[in-house]
This record gives C-alpha cells, structure tokens and sequence, in this order.
C-alpha cells in the first residue's frame, strides 16, 4: 500500500506540467510554440530566461520532492527508486495533458541528486560548460545523464544505482528521440501540403486563361518533394 500512495503520488507531481503552466501565465501555450516541447528548452527559446529558469527549477523540484517524499514515508530503497521513475514519467507523459509532455532531462536530475549527491557535484562543472558552449538544455541534460553512470562505478558506489542512472538516460533519450521524429515528420509534411498548395492555383489561373497544361506537368515530381523536405530541415535548423 504504501509503494503503490509513493509512485502515484511521484506520477502525479511529475505531471504536474511546469512549462504549460509557466507560458500560460503569460499568455501563451507552449505547445503550439517553436518545437512544441512542454520543457524549459523550448520555454527558453521562445520566452526568455527568466520564465526558462522557472520552469527548470520546477521541474528539477519535482523529481527531488518525488524521491525526498517517498523517503519521508519510510519506504524501502527499491520504492524510493521507483518513485524517481514515476516522477520522469509523468513528466514525458503527464495525464493533465493528455500524455504527451516533456522529456524527461530536468526531472531526472532532479530524481538523481538526493540518490547521487557526490557524483552529480562532480559533474555539474561539465554540464555546464556543455550548456554555455552549445546553448542547448536537453543536449546539456543528455550529456549530464550520459556522464554519470560511469562516474557511479569509479567511485565505487552500489551497481543497482549505476544501472538506474543509465535506465533514466535510457528513457530521456528514446523520449527525445521520439519527439524529434515526430516534429521532423510533422515539418516535412506540412511543406508538402504548403508546396502543393501553391501549385493548385497555379493550375486554376491557367485553366481560367484557357491554357491547361498536360496532366503530367502538374504532378508532384520526387524533384518537389525533395526540395519540399529540403525547406523542412532548413526550418528545423533554424529553430
């Protein structure tokens, strides 16, 4: 009973979605700005700092508070563990925005720095040198996630919480590799459909000037849909 009260309550402050609820107090809904990540990366690149800090702080708190108040309960190691995970969960997959949210990278850390003090102190410097070199939170988060389990094993500590850090880098990255494939998709379909948009009335002024051209000249050629995917990674960049 008191495993089952731990992870619950550990999901449902993971969903609790920091970034929705910092962008809707100004007005705006982080889902339908820049790559529609409910973090405090895409809160940062439309919003600014402050409101990027923000939301950072909160969500670094909720993986803290989820394994802090699973320990205040007096629960076993295992449960203070999988409540950790719970918390990531609700993050990438909070039930008040219907399952989709975030990825994970702040929360995680949040997760691991009550369970991993001494290591994360050690890798802090490096985490942000890799934020201020490459200006990207989530790369900063992975990097973070990426370094630490082999820094567990140097010093020695339990292997279960080696195995654990890896499991949360693990689900930070299938999270975030899965959200990109998405936008990335989501992007080139949208300038194919733009693309064949302007070639429909295109195709009407002819047919209103009495001039139609073969059908095969208005088909949608590989050529097109190359440059269409073309415009969709440039934009992808851009961002």
């Amino acid at each position: 009973m008191r495993a089952a009260l731990c992870i619950s309550l550990a999901y449902l402050l993971g969903s609790i979605p920091s970034a929705y609820v910092v962008a809707r107090l100004r007005g705006y809904d982080i889902r339908t700005l820049g790559d529609s990540n409910v973090g405090a990366a895409n809160v940062l690149r439309c919003l600014g700092v402050v409101p990027a800090a923000i939301t950072l702080g909160a969500d670094v708190l909720k993986g803290t508070a989820s394994v802090l108040f699973a320990r205040l309960l007096g629960a076993s190691e295992a449960v203070v563990l999988a409540s950790g995970l719970a918390a990531v969960a609700g993050h990438n997959w909070p039930i008040t925005l219907g399952f989709r949210g975030g990825r994970g990278a702040a929360t995680a850390i949040g997760v691991l720095l009550p369970v991993l003090t001494a290591p994360i102190s050690a890798i802090l410097p490096a985490t942000a040198a890799v934020l201020w070199f490459t200006r990207n939170y989530a790369f900063a988060g992975l990097a973070f996630l990426g370094m630490l389990p082999p820094l567990v094993r140097i010093l020695g500590l339990p292997m279960y919480l080696c195995v654990y850090a890896v499991g949360l880098a693990f689900m930070v990255t299938a999270t975030t590799y899965s959200r990109l494939r998405e936008l990335s998709w989501s992007v080139v379909k949208s300038s194919v459909v733009a693309r064949a948009g302007d070639w429909r009335p295109r195709a009407n002024r002819r047919q209103s000037n009495g001039h139609e051209d073969p059908v095969w000249q208005n088909i949608v050629v590989p050529s097109q849909i190359e440059e269409a995917m073309q415009e969709a990674v440039a934009s992808m960049v851009g961002k």
